[in-house]
């Protein structure tokens, strides 16, 4: 670790401003994410993290944090819950530790995510951290069933999890979700654009009306293995 100190001296005490850096630490299937997120129990985090900042000391006493954590070469493996995400990247940025606010706009995105048979890839949330009851969220995108989910911007309430927010679908494969989800014995090509609205209450989660269409511009195909039915 690395820190340096500035010490200012008034008639209303003493003040003080300083710096530090923590080099890039090395967790290995680290039980950390339990430690603090009691859901997260059995969960292990693997990753490099490096954290730097600032830290104020006023002359009445009151202290204060400002400083970035960035994460890289991150893996979080759940196996009690079927999930696996990989090269998980991102920097959160803060201007008060204290009051839990953000300084502009922070971002995580991984590679790949594993849920039971699901394949996630290509993830981003871009988020602000609005102090410990709000977390605005300006971008969630990511790449499911060959096709592209994003959210628009929306606003979390905290700890009651409660939001409104608009999923939009555009070019997911028909065939992609057939396949995995054994619909049916046949074969459905196509690709689907949607919209669905979702509200989220105390971590239940309720659907509005939307739409799916299919994509005009790629073609669309069934077939159907009837073994004899019409003869």
């Amino acid at each position: 670790m690395r820190s340096s100190q500035r010490l200012v001296f008034s008639e209303k005490g003493i003040s003080s401003t300083g710096t530090f850096q923590l080099e890039p630490i090395r967790f290995r299937n680290s039980d950390i994410l339990s430690r603090y997120f009691p859901e997260f129990q059995g969960a292990s985090f693997s990753g490099l993290i490096t954290v730097e900042g600032r830290i104020f000391l006023k002359s009445d006493g009151d202290w204060d944090v400002a400083g970035s954590l960035i994460l890289e070469e991150g893996i979080i493996s759940y196996p009690e819950r079927n999930l696996k995400i990989e090269g998980l990247k991102g920097k959160v940025t803060l201007s008060s530790l204290v009051n839990l606010q953000s300084e502009g706009l922070s971002e995580f995105i991984f590679g790949q995510m594993t849920l039971n048979d699901l394949d996630i890839t290509e993830g981003r949330v871009s988020f602000a951290l609005k102090g410990e009851e709000e977390i605005r969220l300006e971008a969630v995108e990511m790449t499911v069933f060959g096709g592209k989910f994003s959210v628009d911007p929306f606003s979390l309430s905290l700890p009651k999890m409660n939001a409104d927010l608009v999923l939009h679908m555009k070019g997911v494969g028909i065939d992609s979700i057939v396949e995995s989800l054994a619909l049916f014995n046949g074969k459905f090509d196509g690709r689907l654009d949607g919209m669905l609205p979702i509200s989220v209450r105390n971590k239940r989660i309720s659907l509005g009306e939307g739409f799916l269409d299919l994509d005009s511009s790629y073609p669309a195909a069934l077939s159907y293995d009837a073994k004899g039915i019409f003869t």
